[in-house]
């Protein structure tokens, strides 16, 4: 007789959230890593970019992994969205349940993942809506995402704090402020970017 197998266990909302975050985050490395390594070989040899032989012959290799990191990036985006909406459609247990600690906790974790994209897709946002389609509103735009990002921020504190685990308190709270931070940093940086390339 044959011994019964156990069940294959279901990936939850917020294990899929995390699995397309990381998958997402892979991607875009993939895709830019040969800049890096060129900036890296011509820091190293002391020579330009643009050098015969240089670190601008690998970024040739961009011809490849920028479709292929794209593909995954998507991918990831899209697995990390659903698990995001799983997540957030769970129920909360009421006060005696001791699931509620943990449905709490996840729903901190998802609302921390939300601010991955709006990261990413920042600059790319400002310039096209701000800089290309509104003109000046550049800064509008900026603003918006940098409000989202603390608006996101502050959910996942929340949902943290009522979760009471110590713990996750402590990390989503250290992530949400780099989050805004990073918001913050990066708009005044693209904003300054975009301004002078404008002026030039």
């Amino acid at each position: 007789m044959k011994p019964n197998k156990s069940p294959k266990k279901k990936r939850t909302g917020i294990a899929q959230a995390k699995f397309g975050a990381i998958l997402n985050l892979s991607g875009l490395a993939f895709a830019i890593a040969p800049y890096f390594l060129a900036v890296a070989i011509t820091l190293l040899r002391g020579e330009s970019l643009n050098a015969p032989g240089g670190g601008i012959a690998i970024m040739f290799l961009m011809i490849v992994t920028l479709p292929v990191g794209a593909v995954v990036s998507v991918i990831g985006l899209v697995s990390m969205a659903i698990g995001i909406i799983y997540t957030l459609r769970v129920k909360v247990p009421a006060e005696p349940d001791t699931n509620r600690g943990e449905v709490l906790g996840n729903r901190a974790i998802a609302f921390s993942l939300i601010t991955v994209p709006l990261l990413l897709t920042q600059p790319i946002l400002s310039f096209v809506l701000g800089y290309m389609i509104l003109g000046r509103g550049m800064l509008v735009t900026i603003v918006i995402m940098g409000l989202l990002v603390a608006l996101t921020s502050s959910f996942a504190i929340y949902y943290a704090v009522k979760s009471q685990k110590q713990k996750l308190r402590l990390y989503v709270s250290i992530a949400a402020s780099l989050s805004v931070v990073l918001a913050a940093g990066l708009g005044l940086f693209w904003y300054e970017s975009f301004s002078s390339v404008n002026r030039a």
